[in-house]
């Protein structure tokens, strides 16, 4: 290979590379679009505001518990930390497997971030107070549809106070979903 060819060779891998640089800075100014993001802890939760913030661009939700993790052991990494810190909304079940929240959360500053705990909006209803006691708020609260109608609801307002621009589709989106 001759100087000449060596030269257009480095000349169109350095093309490639600025190219790279551009459309990956292209992804993250995307990615950064997203004004609203909602973390929850496990799928139930993570399936209602899915469902509630369909059609709706600049929201993202996260959930923290991988697939297939145990959520009675699990153990937040950093990462999941700087996400619950930096969340719009954070949603978790409450009770006694959730004790890592709240010790996040107290160890955190609150901010503008809307913490919603499923055992606390629910005891706001006294045909479950019982079973709440029973349970020592450690339920699987989503497993009852008049539990899960409340819970959305719930969380439908929650969204509307926090995004208002977006709140008749919200609403739109709670109803189709109760």
């Amino acid at each position: 290979m001759n100087v000449k060819d060596s030269f257009k060779f480095f000349a169109l891998i350095g093309i490639v590379f600025v190219v790279m640089f551009f459309v990956s800075c292209k992804d993250k100014k995307i990615e950064d679009k997203k004004q609203i993001k909602i973390v929850t802890t496990i799928f139930p939760e993570y399936d209602f505001m899915r469902q509630l913030t369909s059609g709706v661009d600049d929201v993202e939700v996260l959930m923290l518990s991988p697939p297939g993790v145990d959520i009675h052991s699990f153990e937040p990494t950093p990462k999941n930390m700087i996400d619950i810190k930096n969340a719009n909304m954070f949603i978790y079940q409450g009770g006694k497997n959730d004790k890592w929240v709240e010790k996040i959360l107290a160890s955190t500053e609150k901010g503008n971030c809307v913490t919603v705990s499923l055992v606390e909006t629910l005891s706001r209803y006294r045909d479950i107070e019982e079973d709440l006691k029973n349970h020592d708020g450690d339920a699987h609260l989503w497993t009852s549809p008049l539990n899960c109608m409340r819970i959305v609801e719930y969380l439908g307002e929650k969204l509307c106070d926090l995004d208002e621009k977006n709140s008749s589709k919200y609403m739109e989106n709670m109803n189709i979903y109760i």
